[in-house]
Parts: structure tokens; C-alpha cells; sequence
């Protein structure tokens, strides 16, 4: 698979927290990204840290990476599980004998802990997605 890439500025580098860039609104990728009405990488204001390296200074343009497999990854965590948890949840309560409210509300209880889960674990997550940057 190829890689998801959007252009911003450096907004500061250092060693200790590391290169912190902005995003530009929309950039030239976005139309051609699967992803696009899901992502939130073209709104303005967007900022994402990456690791140091040396050489960026603030107000220098970059390039932002990212694997375009960890981006599906994300929009299944975000938007395919959740809608698999109702879809399964309601029924198979409704089966076990419980009314349709019950169902329904169980339901969106199960999605709000799911939500819950990814917000507790999100410090581990974010490991995972290493954005890259270039000049």
C-alpha cells in the first residue's frame, strides 16, 4: 500500500517535545484519498507532532506521512466497529428477550464503553501511528 501525505508548516522543533507541524486545510491529496469525508487531516488548524529530527525549523514547509494502512486501520477503529457493535448487539438482545429499548439502549451502551476503551488506550495507540515528515 502507498502512503497518505499533506503539506503544512513547522510550527516549532525542538528536541524535547519535538516537531510540531499545522496542517494545511485540504491539501492536494485529499481528492484522491479514499478517506477524505472521514478525516479530520484538512480542517483547519490540524496540528500533529512527530519525533525530532534535525534540520526543521519553524516556519519551514513539510511534508506530513503517513501509511495509508494505518489510516484505514484508524477509520475501521473510528467508524466500522462501532456500527458492527450495534448492528450485532441490538439483535442478538432482542433475541435474548429484551424489548427494543432495552436493546437500543444497550447498545449505544456498548458503543459509548468501546469509546471509553480507545479514549483510556489512546497513549498506546498513538505509538503506532508515526507520522513522518520531509522536506
Amino acid at each position: 500500500m502507498g502512503e497518505i501525505s499533506h503539506s503544512g508548516v513547522v510550527l516549532k522543533a525542538d528536541e524535547a517535545s519535538g516537531i510540531t507541524v499545522s496542517l494545511e486545510a485540504r491539501g492536494e491529496g485529499c481528492s484522491s484519498c479514499r478517506v477524505a469525508g472521514l478525516c479530520s487531516a484538512g480542517r483547519d488548524g490540524r496540528t500533529v507532532t512527530v519525533p525530532y529530527e534535525p534540520g526543521y525549523a519553524s516556519g519551514d514547509s513539510v511534508m506530513v506521512r503517513l501509511d495509508e494502512s494505518l489510516s484505514l486501520r484508524a477509520v475501521l477503529l473510528a467508524y466500522v466497529v462501532p456500527v458492527v457493535l450495534v448492528l450485532a448487539a441490538v439483535p442478538l438482545l432482542s433475541a435474548a428477550g429484551a424489548g427494543e429499548l432495552a436493546a437500543g439502549a444497550a447498545a449505544l451502551l456498548a458503543v459509548a464503553a468501546y469509546y471509553l476503551l480507545l479514549y483510556v488506550f489512546r497513549g498506546r495507540m498513538s505509538r503506532s501511528y508515526r507520522f513522518r515528515i520531509s522536506k
